[in-house]
């Protein structure tokens, strides 16, 4: 009788085979073949131009380094209006409204006068105090308040943050990243049954992953992100008078059968549809969609409910052109992928990533309004549609 462990050896080893089997019939799709060509020829452009642009960054870096080097072992006496450019140019970067404070410098001493928040003035001398040249500050800022109302609207600066914090990271740093990653990785491949191998190759992929798409892990994998994760943004002009465009863009029967991949529209509620589409390998999904805005020829606005798979928002506004001859569409939407920039990425490799529905999807309704034939030959299904537009 098979152990527990040989059952469960066997049940993976058949769900590796499926899921293998499906990927190996996807590519043998000659399409598929030649987006994963072209996916592949562009990051290697990327790769190419990234690396490039890492070599310059260090060595601008090294410049600064040494130019930091050689002035700190040289004394350096500057003039008052040199030494006033500096703490210019400090300020600049460390308080919020810069231009209210008045600057004045005499033999290294620099007197600071006029408005500032009061959470930045101990931060604002303490950074004056560090500039070459300056022997002494005389703080003479008045603190005032965000919620002050002679300063409406103000706000906080934002505090600087380490570079590896960053959300995008500088060319060179990403480069030692996928380096050191790649590195991790095979270290931690070679040793794949400790923990210590199993933490290496984790951390190298994470790293790797970071380094290649220049965004937060958190993003990456889908983890804490919103709806706005990625987006979209296109414009199209379509030769028709507003009103037509606008009836067909908004009408379920013509996006099921002009855009690809929409299997069907269906209205649940006053202002909710369910969308049912057809995704990467044929996979089923369906999310449900509510109307936010609704302004005939004008504009359309829509989010889906927080327990979508695809969460999203978009907005599609719609520009009466001369004469009313031509209209002016433009799409605005930003959604957050199951898994992220992660399963973004294998979508876009399988042709079914929502950036690339969304603009084909305008292209096709452009050519169809403007009767150049854009449609799909298949089976129609008719849904109940009322005085409410779909939202995609």
């Amino acid at each position: 009788m098979p152990t527990r462990t040989t059952r469960s050896t066997l049940a993976f080893a058949a769900l590796t085979a499926g899921v293998a089997g499906a990927v190996l019939h996807a590519f043998s799709s000659s399409s598929l073949r030649a987006r994963v060509k072209e996916r592949l020829e562009s990051s290697t452009r990327r790769t190419r131009d990234l690396v490039k642009k890492a070599g310059r960054d260090v060595a601008h870096r090294t410049v600064g380094i040494a130019h930091d080097m050689r002035s700190s072992w040289q004394s350096d006496t500057p003039s008052d209006e040199k030494l006033k450019a500096r703490v210019r140019s400090k300020l600049g970067r460390i308080a919020t409204h810069p231009q209210a404070i008045a600057v004045g410098v005499c033999d290294g001493v620099v007197s600071l006068s006029g408005v500032a928040l009061r959470a930045e003035i101990s931060g604002i001398e303490r950074e004056v105090r560090a500039i070459r040249g300056v022997t002494e500050v005389e703080n003479q800022l008045e603190p005032q308040d965000v919620s002050d109302p002679s300063n409406p609207g103000a706000s906080l600066r934002p505090p600087r943050t380490r570079e590896l914090r960053q959300e995008h990271w500088t060319p060179a740093l990403r480069v030692g990243a996928a380096v050191l990653g790649t590195a991790a990785m095979i270290s931690g491949l070679r040793q794949w049954s400790t923990l210590r191998g199993l933490a290496l190759t984790t951390a190298g992929a994470m790293a790797l992953g970071r380094a290649a798409i220049d965004k937060p892990v958190n993003r990456v994998l889908g983890l804490r992100a919103t709806r706005r994760s990625l987006s979209i943004q296109k414009t199209v002009t379509v030769r028709a008078p507003i009103e037509r465009v606008f009836a067909s863009f908004t009408d379920p029967t013509t996006v099921e059968q002009i855009i690809d991949g929409v299997e069907r529209i269906e209205q649940i509620g006053e202002h909710r549809w369910r969308w049912h589409v057809r995704g990467p390998l044929g996979t089923p999904l369906h999310w449900i969609v509510e109307t936010q805005r609704w302004q005939p020829n004008e504009s359309l606005e829509w989010r889906t409910v927080d327990e979508s798979l695809l969460r999203h928002e978009g907005t599609l506004r719609f520009e009466r052109g001369p004469d009313n001859a031509i209209t002016r569409v433009e799409l605005r939407a930003t959604y957050n992928p199951w898994i992220g920039y992660l399963g973004n990425a294998v979508a876009a490799v399988l042709g079914k990533n929502p950036r690339r529905m969304c603009i084909e999807g305008l292209s096709r309704m452009k050519a169809h309004v403007e009767g150049n034939g854009a449609s799909r030959t298949r089976e129609r299904v008719t849904i109940s549609s009322e005085n409410a537009p779909p939202s995609a």
